[in-house]
């Protein structure tokens, strides 16, 4: 099965393969479909959220940076690659990224950063791509959101919060039981509201169960 490539997480029945592209200046993961050698573009149900497929990508094991040598996971989002150090897991704040000089772009994950040692939250905390984000219609702003730790970690929850998380994105889920907080690039803070179930997302139920 491991030839075959990975089951989509969106439910089309696809078996897909992960490569890395260079695109002007970051480099992107890009999801390709085994039968067909196509970039794959899931073509979900209309009534369910975009999947960022991406991030179905095994990103447990350490590579060395293309940049200074340093061993590193590598971890898609939905703006280009992010580095972490594999020594202690930490933000790889390498001098020229992807082999790229670093005053060229900002990542957006060093504001995010910045904006949670500011917030003070409390820990523990754990970074998280965004895997789907599903809006509940009502009064209060809340979502269902899928979440996929840099460690391979998920968690599938409502948060309450104005902005709306955005899929691909990096966040930081932080805290214990019903106190956690999910802070996000975009500097908006939800706070938790409850366990959710993956198939609302259209993801399947034993989605939480896997790993990477």
């Amino acid at each position: 099965m491991a030839n075959d490539g990975k089951l989509c997480w969106g439910g089309c029945g696809s078996f897909l393969e992960f490569h890395t592209v260079i695109g002007t200046g970051r480099r992107h993961v890009v999801a390709f479909d085994k039968a067909t050698r196509k970039a794959h573009h899931c073509p979900r149900p209309p009534n369910a959220p975009p999947v960022f497929v991406e991030a179905m990508q095994d990103y447990s094991d350490v590579v060395r940076c293309g940049g200074c040598g340093r061993l590193v996971w590598e971890v898609p989002t939905g703006y280009g690659v992010e580095q972490f150090e594999a020594t202690n897991g930490s933000w790889h704040d390498c001098p020229t990224p992807n082999g790229v000089l670093k005053q060229i772009w900002k990542s957006p994950t060093v504001s995010l950063l910045a904006e949670f040692k500011k917030f003070n939250k409390p820990e523990p905390h754990s970074l998280n791509v965004i895997v789907c984000v599903k809006r509940i219609l009502g009064i209060d702003p809340l979502y269902l959101v899928a979440l996929k730790s840099v460690h391979g970690n998920r968690v599938c929850a409502f948060f309450v919060g104005e902005g709306g998380p955005t899929i691909g994105d990096l966040s930081i889920l932080c805290g214990v039981g019903d106190d956690q907080k999910l802070l996000t690039t975009s500097k908006n803070l939800f706070a938790w509201d409850g366990q959710g179930l993956p198939e609302h997302l259209f993801l399947r139920h034993d989605w939480l169960q896997q790993r990477n």
